[in-house]
């Protein structure tokens, strides 16, 4: 589509010489503004609604947000780079160019999340709540940092809730964490498909059968999460069992041991590295009221000694929401490297490529209504993204500001919605010069605003 191909292969220019940030995004703006068309579609039913990142209006939620537009925009750098190396062309195109131009590559769908359907972009919203309209949504679970965290939230409720309803049938959850020995060198790629193979090989046959009798096991919800460090990437899967019983110490024990073997069988066959029972499986009980007492978790999830007390939904989906260790990195943090950091722009594109088209979050056949939960849950990742409460339009931006901002000032962007959520919407003007109230805009001739109705 033509249309959402328009200025991302153009090489970016940084703030002048001693201008400040604020200066500079406001002088683009403005100088974008003044020669933009302000022709939006008519009435933005062209287009998928993107929303906000869904949370209560603290300083955390809103830095956060900031954050994740931010990667998304690094993100699209380093993938239309690699996209256009890939292809046989220079990684930064000499000129600005269009898909039916010459040397114009596509690059991969979360590097479009974001980019113009049609010729503007609607801000709407009203006090608490905010979104865009009129743009493209990739809804990577994996590789956008924006999208990642809309889904991963809405599958975090839907796994709190499948453990509450288990547990209130008197059911009980086992929390199993299943890792491979890795190296630095070896390739994502490999090491995700000997995980993956390996697990789905765990629950055939005979051994599983007798496993499953053994402890109760009736179903299970799986993760899989990735994080980089000193020796490579590491992906492992986190694995919550719905079982007819509580697991004893002993039980523990047993379904360790059991389970390591043939884990580690499998992994050797598929073309990974012998894991040792110390560090390739970790079987945990979880609390009655949902939550993993776990060490280990705690040191995935914070950089501290401190164990914390968890929801399962959230340690399941929420990889989004984690920081490395001390000595990790998630994929997500390596899009804060600086732009111009090799080494972070070839992993992170490693990373893309090799979870394209892997599911990150899978339940077993029939959990869902064995754990009386609402058939709503069976949705897409493409239905979570596209799923929100529509707002009243406040304003439009016209195609050349927002692709100036979205490229320049990607979280001048998230203070947009800011404002508008904390029905300060008088401030957008000031910061974005060029913006075109809703009040502007003319109901009968196609959204063009009245100051160009009474002008033709």
């Amino acid at each position: 589509m033509a249309a959402s191909s328009r200025v991302d292969q153009i090489p970016d220019k940084g703030p002048a010489p001693g201008a400040s940030v604020a200066s500079t995004e406001r002088s683009e703006a403005r100088s974008a503004g003044a020669s933009a068309a302000a022709k939006p579609p008519p009435w933005y039913k062209a287009g998928s609604v993107t929303r906000g990142v869904p949370g209560p209006l603290d300083d955390a939620s809103r830095a956060r947000r900031r954050t994740r537009f931010d990667r998304r925009q690094r993100s699209s750098e380093w993938l239309i780079r690699d996209a256009r190396v890939r292809a046989g062309e220079p990684a930064v195109a000499p000129t600005r160019l269009r898909a039916d131009q010459p040397g114009w590559v596509k690059p991969p769908r979360p590097a479009r999340c974001r980019w113009r359907i049609a010729g503007g972009v609607g801000l709407h919203g009203e006090k608490g709540r905010a979104h865009f309209s009129g743009t493209e949504r990739c809804a990577s679970i994996w590789a956008c940092p924006c999208c990642s965290a809309v889904i991963r939230a809405e599958r975090a409720t839907h796994i709190q809730a499948a453990a509450a309803g288990w547990q209130a049938q008197g059911g009980s959850l086992v929390f199993v964490t299943l890792t491979v020995r890795h190296r630095d060198g070896d390739p994502l790629k490999g090491s995700l498909d000997a995980v993956m193979k390996s697990w789905r090989r765990l629950l055939m046959g005979k051994s599983w059968k007798t496993f499953r009798e053994r402890f109760g096991v009736r179903g299970y919800i799986r993760a899989v999460e990735v994080t980089r460090g000193r020796n490579g990437w590491h992906p492992h899967i986190h694995v919550l069992f719905f079982t007819d019983r509580p697991l004893t110490s002993t039980d523990a024990l047993e379904w360790e041991s059991l389970m390591y073997g043939r884990w580690a069988d499998y992994v050797v066959k598929h073309g990974g590295r012998l894991p040792t029972q110390l560090r390739g499986i970790d079987v945990r009980p979880a609390d009655a009221d949902g939550t993993v007492v776990a060490q280990y978790l705690a040191k995935v999830q914070e950089k501290d000694a401190d164990a914390r007390r968890i929801g399962v939904g959230q340690e399941l989906a929420r990889f989004d929401f984690k920081g490395g260790r001390l000595t990790s990195l998630t994929p997500f943090e390596l899009l804060d490297f600086p732009g111009d950091d090799a080494p972070a722009q070839q992993a992170w594109a490693e990373y893309v490529d090799a979870t394209w088209g892997r599911r990150a979050i899978t339940w077993s056949r029939g959990l869902r209504e064995m754990c009386q939960v609402s058939a709503d849950i069976e949705v897409t990742d493409e239905e979570i993204v596209a799923d929100t409460e529509d707002a009243p339009l406040r304003f439009w931006i016209p195609a050349r500001l927002y692709d100036v901002t979205v490229r320049n000032s990607p979280t001048l962007m998230a203070r947009l919605l800011e404002l508008i959520e904390l029905d300060r919407a008088d401030e957008v003007p000031d910061l974005l010069p060029g913006i075109v109230s809703a009040d502007q805009l003319g109901p009968h001739r196609g959204g063009i605003p009245i100051a160009e109705q009474r002008a033709g």
